[in-house]
């Protein structure tokens, strides 16, 4: 469950409107809410993606750093 908050609040702290983030990492919005729900979980590839428009690292999504 901590993994899943974590895309949710890096979203959030790049002021992202989940619209807006889902296109930037280029999938639909429904993907994005069930990675943010922990429904499912995205692919290495755009994990990269994320923590690049997040400004923040792979491992600080899925909670290997702080």
């Amino acid at each position: 469950m901590e993994r899943t908050n974590n895309y949710r609040k890096f979203r959030k702290q790049a002021e992202l409107r989940p619209e807006v983030a889902a296109s930037e990492i280029g999938v639909s919005l429904q993907t994005l809410y069930k990675w943010e729900n922990g429904e499912t979980a995205p692919s290495a590839e755009k994990l990269r993606k994320m923590a690049v428009i997040y400004n923040c690292s792979s491992d600080e999504l899925i909670c290997l750093s702080n």
